[in-house]
């Protein structure tokens, strides 16, 4: 939070055209996950942005990310109007990541707060 008082742009991209977000979603599966992805989404953080394999925070939320708070992470992005129907350039949607990747034992609800968002079966 210094960082973004000091001036710092949140939207700024390294050279995958990752933003913050992505990160956050990628490697953060602690119990500030939430936490992290309110701040940054409360600092204006452009939560649809893209990167250059086309994957936006809810492609590496469903595939990369363990955190016991997903399901609660996944809301909080669909609530802040990220395409669920996004396709990477592989194809893949949100869904197809979260099925394949996610063994936790509430990936049923998971995937119905997809579902409920309107992700394409």
């Amino acid at each position: 939070s210094i960082l973004i008082q000091c001036g710092i742009d949140v939207n700024v991209k390294v050279n995958d055209g990752s933003n913050a977000l992505h990160y956050v979603c990628r490697y953060n599966s602690s119990s500030n996950l939430i936490t992290a992805m309110e701040f940054l989404i409360g600092s204006r953080i452009d939560a649809k942005e893209k990167n250059n394999d086309g994957s936006n925070a809810l492609h590496y939320l469903c595939r990369y990310n363990s955190s016991p708070n997903l399901t609660d992470a996944i809301k909080l992005l669909t609530e802040n109007q990220i395409d669920v129907n996004a396709k990477d350039n592989e194809g893949s949607n949100a869904g197809h990541y979260l099925i394949q990747y996610y063994k936790s034992s509430n990936l049923t609800n998971a995937i119905q707060i997809l579902i409920d968002k309107g992700i394409d079966k």
